[in-house]
């Protein structure tokens, strides 16, 4: 643990409470994982070569365009140092907004088409046109990203408001599914539906789970101040959220809504990675990168040692320092909110969170399963998973289930039993 994390980890530890203004100033004025204005979508005209290739996809990525390879070799055969010295003159929502445009061309370049050729999910080495590598590379140091697509970049950089313009500051709570779209739609006209959804459903899950995390962090500072009422509300608030997040699963995430065979063959495999690096193969975007989610299972006492368990752990790494640095602050705290409760005759409020979280890892694991078992023979098994997590094996579906059912256990056994 390098000196910056232990300081701050040291500070939390002097407190009784986990100050608000900490909070604020790892993950911004918003509290949550979510970027605190939406996501920009304009920069400065020294990278509009770049801005106009990603706005272009489209043009060139669905199969019946004939691919992104040979378009983007050509275009970004050459970079320009010069564009490392512009850099410091970006703001934060330029820099993010140009992480994903890079992140998407990458993406792109990656799988070549929408759907992608049969072999690509086997690929585990890639050579990125020079001009795209290069200042890939630059952005992400100045981003704190690993050079892969994350939930940040493809999720919480990558949408906008109907009406809206990028940079504007906005409240979690003004948030809905409706609301949300989308800044660029890589697939062409055709799937923007199916892709403006997919990219709503990962922000509005973090929307309630931020919700469910800051009603949480209440209740351990309720906890060290022994207010026992406050205790109490908080935790009402916290399953009222996470509720909320079944509840966006459960109606979001079905046939009728994204159709399993699109989102197999054209969704999903821009999202994912899967080429190796000096830490292994990286994997891409995926829902063990719902930082609300690890933050709820921290202060919820969750152990973490099953498969699934510690993917999830593992997954942090994809994670902004200072997000890094905040579950870690959690950590220190983990026990206070069950320990408390099961002091003060509260064990039905902590077990009815605990309980929302079983339920929203038993809707994940059912509606991930009927996806998996819906999946064409023509889709390649290596890349079934929306993070490539799982073997390319015949019986994927049942894998998964054995280690959802796994996890869920895990949940469970957190309960308080009188």
């Amino acid at each position: 643990m390098d000196s910056s994390r232990k300081n701050i980890l040291q500070t939390v530890k002097q407190q009784i409470n986990i100050p608000e203004r900490i909070v604020k100033k790892l993950l911004g004025h918003n509290k949550s994982f979510l970027p605190s204005h939406l996501p920009e979508t304009h920069i400065r005209s020294e990278f509009s070569q770049y801005e106009n290739a990603y706005l272009s996809l489209s043009d060139h990525y669905p199969i019946n365009k004939g691919g992104v390879r040979k378009w983007l070799d050509d275009e970004f055969k050459q970079f320009n140092p010069e564009l490392i010295r512009l850099l410091d003159k970006l703001t934060t929502g330029e820099l993010r907004y140009l992480n994903v445009i890079l992140v998407l061309l990458a993406h792109c370049y990656r799988w070549q088409s929408s759907p992608p050729p049969d072999d690509a999910a086997d690929q585990t080495q890639l050579s990125l046109p020079t001009g795209i590598n290069r200042l890939w590379h630059e952005v992400c140091q100045l981003t704190d990203q690993k050079q892969v697509g994350s939930n940040a970049s493809l999720f919480y950089w990558g949408w906008g408001i109907r009406g809206k313009k990028g940079g504007e500051p906005y409240s979690l709570k003004d948030l809905s599914i409706e609301k949300i779209e989308s800044t660029n739609c890589w697939l062409g006209d055709e799937y923007k539906e199916t892709l403006d959804l997919w990219v709503a459903i990962f922000v509005m899950i973090e929307v309630s789970g931020s919700l469910a995390v800051n009603a949480l962090i209440n209740a351990v500072n309720a906890a060290e101040n022994n207010d026992f009422n406050s205790f109490t509300s908080a935790l009402s608030e916290a399953r009222d959220a996470m509720h909320k997040m079944v509840n966006i699963f459960a109606r979001t995430i079905k046939s009728t809504k994204i159709d399993p065979a699109t989102w197999q063959k054209i969704i999903q495999p821009t999202f994912a990675w899967g080429i190796n690096s000096e830490e292994g193969r990286l994997t891409g975007a995926s829902g063990m990168q719902i930082g609300s989610l690890q933050a709820i299972g921290i202060l919820l006492c969750i152990e973490e040692k099953t498969d699934v368990a510690v993917q999830t752990v593992d997954a942090r790494k994809y994670f902004t320092f200072l997000q890094q640095l905040f579950l870690d602050m959690l950590t220190a705290k983990s026990t206070t909110i069950k320990q408390y409760a099961s002091k003060h005759g509260l064990t039905g409020k902590y077990n009815e969170c605990v309980h929302e979280l079983e339920l929203w890892r038993n809707s994940h694991m059912k509606r991930a399963a009927m996806y998996i078992e819906s999946a064409g023979t023509d889709v390649n098994k290596a890349r079934i998973s929306t993070g490539l997590t799982l073997p390319a094996a015949t019986n994927q579906k049942q894998i998964f289930i054995d280690e959802m059912k796994e996890r869920i256990e895990e949940t469970t056994r957190a309960k308080i039993h009188s």
